[in-house]
């Protein structure tokens, strides 16, 4: 999940001015002040300057909130914008549904919606906005921005994609090249010899049920584990929380080679892992060496994962998905550990949108007076 931080810089402007001028530099002086007022009226003539006329706003926001819904071409809802209010700061954050992503957003934060940068019509144009970033296809972007009041306008570009998981062999083999302590703060670490598949990778472990050594498979079903057999697994419901907990490993785990930087440690996911997908009792052993889980660190992991996955979850663009290796005897039952493995997913433009955030509650309230669809809520800073 990628984390952009914004930090306002005030710098002050000093002018300095002579007491006795010549008359060329006068006359220079104003030649450039006819030609700003005539870029002025051009300019104020095509409506595109941020406007000093007053406006009325009518239709006052409704009522404060801390999340604001994220709708795309008006009528389509891809999403959020949460407030927090931290230290003083507003923590503001984007946060698209699978499906979309971000590519640009635009923020502004005011005291009175008669502050917001507006056009000569009413319109908010979201380049003037104080806040602004491009993104690279990105599922959330977060800001960090002064306190400046409490009315807030989000805008965002948004992509429609479809999310394309690459072509994947029917068998693999692969081979374990190192397991537990002595992988590089993964369970396994693993070389895999399949068509895309092709390559080194840290894995894991999905079955606790069968075991398996440092050895070599030939011949590993290949699974997605957006589409696999339900059978393979006592809970297959639980793969999404699995997907989720390979996307956040680094910040899991913290930013070691050995996986052991944070709070929990690389026997601790393994054991969330089993957690979700069997169900079992977390488990020691000399694979896990001296970092035997304890029921309540793999549990956190678990509940984690659970909770993130409450409203559905898919791996979005810049993520990985899942890839289980089953290896099988020659009657096609599984006979040994399977692996799970990340690969890249890779995304398909559909479409681009123009996204406002908004409480939706009433779309009678929090609109600008201009003739477009644009919105702005109101930050309840209530405890």
């Amino acid at each position: 999940m990628k984390k952009i931080l914004f930090f306002l810089m005030l710098g002050g402007l000093v002018f300095t001015s002579c007491e006795q001028e010549d008359l060329s530099s006068q006359v220079e002086l104003d030649g450039v002040a006819a030609k700003a007022k005539k870029s002025k009226e051009n300019t104020k003539n095509n409506d595109q300057s941020v406007s000093s006329t007053s406006f009325d706003f009518e239709n006052a926001p409704c009522d404060a909130v801390k999340e604001a819904e994220l709708y795309a071409g008006q009528h389509t809802l891809v999403g959020k914008v949460t407030v927090d209010l931290i230290d003083g700061e507003y923590t503001i954050t984007y946060t698209v549904n699978s499906g979309y992503c971000l590519t640009e957003t635009h923020l502004s934060v005011v005291d009175s919606p008669e502050n917001f940068p507006m056009s000569g019509n009413g319109n908010p144009p979201p380049g003037q906005f104080e806040y602004k970033g491009n993104h690279e296809c990105t599922s959330s972007v977060t800001y960090t921005v002064p306190n400046t009041g409490a009315y807030i306008a989000a805008h965002a570009v948004v992509k429609c994609v479809e999310i394309v998981v690459p072509e994947l062999p029917e068998v693999a083999d692969f081979c374990i090249d190192a397991q537990g302590v002595n992988a590089g703060g993964t369970y396994f670490d693993v070389t895999v010899d399949g068509m895309a598949l092709s390559g080194g990778y840290g894995a894991w472990c999905v079955d606790v049920d069968l075991g398996i050594g440092q050895e070599c498979i030939e011949d590993a079903l290949v699974y997605s584990s957006l589409d696999f057999p339900p059978a393979l697994f006592e809970n297959p419901q639980n793969m999404p929380a699995v997907n989720w907990l390979l996307n956040n490993q680094d910040e899991i785990l913290g930013t070691t080679s050995a996986g052991v930087g944070g709070i929990y440690n690389f026997g601790d996911f393994q054991n969330a892992i089993w957690l979700l997908i069997d169900d079992e009792p977390t488990r020691s052993g000399l694979n896990l060496g001296d970092y035997d889980d304890t029921l309540g660190r793999a549990g956190e992991i678990r509940q984690m994962a659970l909770e993130a996955i409450e409203n559905g979850y898919t791996p979005g663009c810049g993520d990985f998905v899942g890839v289980i290796l089953v290896p099988v005897d020659e009657s096609s039952t599984p006979n040994k550990q399977a692996i799970i493995i990340p690969i890249p997913v890779e995304c398909k433009e559909r479409c681009s949108e123009t996204a406002w955030a908004r409480n939706s509650a009433s779309r009678d309230c929090g609109n600008f007076p201009g003739n477009n669809w644009a919105t702005y809520f109101m930050f309840d800073d209530s405890e």
